[in-house]
């Protein structure tokens, strides 16, 4: 076998000619796979990108970073003045830094204090606390408190929390509809897992149970956008009381 002169340009194959019996052979090419498995490499790699950058930006805990660095002197001591001062923000920022760090001796009773205060994010990650059992005994009850103190204030996972919460009996009855409508606000925020938890829950009820739990679910929107969704009637609507006859003289029968 020999290169033959009639040999194609293209990369796909090559031809060769036999000495013995003069006929012409093409013989495929490697370089087309080649490339192509090199296409299908790299299309992997940047799909594998995207996916981590996404399950990183949807991380829960990457929502809820402190607004002072625990390097930095002068940020720590404005914090520790702050949280002295009672300022809930300082004492979320510096109860979550220690948080970070495992110290929890330091970070419970300021992050207690920030939720007490009414700060969201402290009593979220109170909640998180009881659930998980870090730096405190774990107790579901004290746990969903904190989540439904969060999530009347439109915390996204405490939502997400109490929606599980309520699915899953714990520390309170289980009750499908109920842990539909707070996973049905949460999925309508965007939350990554309210969305698949609460079609896998509608799964497991009735129609009429889907129906209740979706109303309930509006007038949960609507209470925590702050509207209204039964306005008072008008004043001219308002039935007026009708006064009862009084008593006359009887009527006078006319005359033959």
């Amino acid at each position: 076998m020999r290169p033959s002169h009639k040999a194609s340009r293209s990369s796909e194959y090559a031809v060769y000619r036999c000495r013995t019996c003069k006929h012409h052979f093409k013989v495929v090419s490697a370089r087309p796979r080649i490339h192509a498995y090199l296409s299908i490499g790299v299309f992997l790699l940047i799909l594998a990108g995207v996916a981590t950058s996404f399950i990183m930006s949807s991380d829960p805990e990457a929502e809820y970073q402190p607004r002072i660095d625990a390097k930095d002197p002068v940020a720590l001591s404005k914090a520790q003045t702050g949280a002295k001062q009672g300022d809930p923000q300082a004492q979320y920022d510096l109860g979550l830094t220690y948080w970070q760090d495992a110290n929890y001796a330091e970070a419970l009773p300021l992050l207690r204090a920030a939720a007490e205060a009414g700060h969201a994010d402290a009593q979220y990650l109170m909640g998180m606390a009881y659930l998980e059992g870090q730096g405190i005994v774990q107790n579901y009850r004290g746990a969903m408190e904190y989540f439904n103190k969060a999530a009347q204030q439109g915390h996204l996972e405490a939502e997400y929390r109490l929606g599980i919460f309520h699915r899953d009996g714990l520390s309170t009855p289980q009750d499908r509809e109920q842990a539909y409508a707070w996973l049905n606000v949460a999925a309508a925020k965007g939350h990554p897992d309210a969305l698949a938890a609460r079609d896998r829950l509608a799964m497991a009820m009735t129609g009429e149970q889907i129906v209740r739990a979706q109303e309930a679910s509006a007038q949960l929107h609507d209470k925590l956008s702050g509207k209204n969704t039964s306005p008072a009637l008008p004043a001219t609507a308002q039935p007026v009381a009708t006064p009862a006859p009084t008593a006359g003289p009887p009527p006078t029968q006319p005359r033959p």
